[in-house]
């Protein structure tokens, strides 16, 4: 089969054992790759309720078939494991290079389990894989540093590099994975899984070409895409970045304000996507084999956090700026580097200091607590010694929040869970539900928990599709449409910034059929993704996950948005309800959330029927 290797990587660290194995044309043909492929492992590998910091999970990095080619935005990889953060289905994108090299040097797959007695890093050049000491990284270099390390060391620049800082060996669960410099892979705390490997990073560097099946026309298909992708599609993301954003929804009162208590913020104006382009930026780069350019590079010149420097965008500056009720450029961008290089998620890093500084305005914690430190909204100091009290679990408060808002709340108690703001566990990203509730739905039903990547379903409510001021159940089939799509997409793997640049899931399903060389339909392409989410819906199901993890912070039914534009927004609860029921009910699930017996059988995943129960 073309467009794959057909090779994985099998590395048992508490043996110091690689084994080199291989994958079926039927496995990539049922589960495409990334995406698809994780769960399929997840669900092969793990036994229900291991420990997700224990030597039984395992970490698996998986390519698409795209990768290694010229298709545009093609070079990503994903990587899955239990998550500590949430107990469920960890997943997380990781753009740059590593997918690229990782296909050039021959792997469709690398699975890694065990933990190693001492801290390793492993290597990987083409046929070559070798497990090597950390001993003088861990404990001494962040990520940014590591990386270097890397490409000197081994005297190749094109080393993709993904790695992990002071989090992941603290195991804190909101620890995240770097890569390729100023690319977080960033939710579900896959950096703390490593870390619980005793593995600080995994370099990759390959030589070989790719197969395609239809070369001379996916040549000039992907000619044709980069074309579209170079122009006005994407021109947002590389004149401003994703943080152009940040007017857009402050205008519309989506703008998460002091931990989603508002959709407002008053000095959105000094943390624009536009003052930060005209003002602060430096330079702008994109991933391998990509025309975008989304990456928006800052620097602070002066003043007390001088040569601090991070790639913004849009999440980071609404969990560490707005949400925070911060507005100081030069501390949001020292608060995205510190993040960056220890190895934190800025969004459940920002979302839980920002729950922290609404428990101390409360008074449900105190100084005792912090330590002296005067946790209160738009003290941008204290959200800089907060990042660095969390990283290094240093102080009551660090400790505590380090484990995320549920586990914050589940410590702190008083009804401080009505708004410590997650699903699953995971943290929200930087869209107010109360003012985008279609957004709300698919928040709530990511397999991840509270994500915005496995639906898109607040671009529904933000282009007026919907009233985004609604729970009616018109909205359920936009949503289940888009979760099978972007199943196929991220098993692909291409970004998500280049969806608009295909004229559907027909070209989708045109470009994979030449690189692969299997027929593939819109239909086909969409039952796949269909069967990938289901997929991954039956792990979590299986790890315990009910009806109830379905559902939103009570904030959002409970308290009203108090400014305009939305004064008096709320979500209603039995509306919510309803909208749930029908996307249960036209996922073929029972009102429980559960896939049935018949749909699991119809999409070929009778292997789950007994284990999650299914009628």
């Amino acid at each position: 089969m073309k467009g794959y290797t057909g090779n994985v990587i099998k590395i048992n660290l508490t043996e110091n054992k690689i084994i080199k194995d291989t994958i079926t044309d039927q496995f990539c043909e049922n589960f495409i790759g990334g995406y698809g492929f994780g769960a399929k492992v997840l669900w092969d590998e793990l036994e229900a309720g291991i420990d997700p910091l224990g030597s039984d999970n395992v970490l698996v990095l998986a390519t698409g078939s795209a990768a290694g080619t010229i298709l545009p935005t093609s070079s990503n990889c994903c990587v899955f494991a239990k998550s500590p953060l949430t107990g469920f289905f960890g997943m997380e994108i990781i753009h740059g290079s590593i997918g690229q090299q990782m296909k050039r040097a021959g792997y469709d797959l690398i699975q890694i389990k065990g933990k190693a007695p001492d801290p390793v890093y492993i290597v990987i050049n083409d046929e070559d894989i070798k497990i090597r000491s950390a001993k003088d990284l861990w404990g001494k270099k962040d990520t940014d540093e590591t990386e270097k390390f890397m490409k000197k060391n081994y005297k190749d620049n094109k080393l993709a590099v993904v790695s992990i800082g002071k989090a992941g060996e603290n195991l804190l669960p909101i620890a995240c994975l770097r890569k390729n410099k100023n690319r977080p892979a960033g939710r579900t705390g896959l950096g703390a899984v490593m870390g619980s490997k005793n593995l600080k990073c995994i370099g990759i560097s390959g030589t070989k070409s790719v197969e395609i099946a239809e070369h001379d026309i996916f040549l000039e298909k992907s000619y044709e895409l980069i074309q579209t992708a170079s122009g006005q599609i994407t021109k947002k993301y590389r004149d401003l970045g994703t943080q152009a954003d940040i007017l857009t929804l402050n205008k519309i009162g989506a703008l998460p304000t002091h931990n989603f208590n508002d959709g407002t913020f008053n000095k959105a104006g000094e943390i624009s996507g536009e003052l930060f382009a005209k003002d602060w930026e430096i330079k702008r780069f994109a991933c391998s084999n990509c025309p975008i350019a989304c990456n928006h590079v800052s620097l602070v010149p002066k003043g007390k956090y001088k040569d601090s420097y991070a790639s913004i965008d849009y999440h980071s500056l609404v969990a560490l700026g707005s949400c925070c009720g911060v507005a100081d450029i030069p501390s949001i961008i020292k608060a995205i580097e510190l993040c960056d290089n220890n190895g934190l998620d800025t969004i459940s890093t920002g979302v839980s200091i920002a729950f922290g500084m609404e428990c101390f305005e409360k008074e449900i914690i105190d100084e005792k607590i912090t330590e002296g430190l005067e946790l209160k909204f738009g003290n941008e100091k204290a959200l800089i010694q907060m990042i660095e009290d969390i990283a290094n679990k240093r102080t009551k408060a660090g400790k505590i929040l380090s484990e995320g808002t549920k586990n914050a709340a589940e410590t702190w108690k008083k009804d401080s869970e009505k708004f410590a703001m997650n699903i699953k566990g995971l943290e929200l990203p930087g869209y107010s539900p109360r003012t985008l509730q279609t957004a709300a739905l698919g928040f709530s039903v990511s397999i991840i928990g509270g994500s915005h990547i496995r639906s898109g379903a607040y671009l529904s409510d933000i282009n007026g599709e919907f009233d985004r001021m609604k729970t009616d159940p018109d909205r359920v089939q936009t949503i289940i449409e888009t979760e099978n799509l972007y199943g196929f997409m991220d098993s692909l793997i291409i970004c998500k910034f280049s969806r608009d640049c295909y004229s559907g899931a027909d070209e989708l399903a045109e470009v994979y059929q030449l690189i692969s060389g299997i027929e593939m339909s819109e239909n086909k392409l969409l039952k796949i993704g269909e069967r990938i989410h289901n997929l991954a819906k039956c792990f979590n199901i299986r790890e315990g996950a009910t009806r109830n993890d379905d559902y939103p912070p009570d904030r959002v039914f409970e308290e009203e948005l108090k400014n305009e534009p939305n004064r008096g927004a709320i979500i209603d609860r039995n509306g919510f309800d309803k909208m749930l029921d029908e996307y249960y009910k036209n996922r073929g699930w029972t009102k429980d959330g559960i896939p049935s017996k018949a749909k699991l059988k119809e999409l070929g995943l009778d292997f789950c029927i007994d284990e999650v129960g299914a009628k």
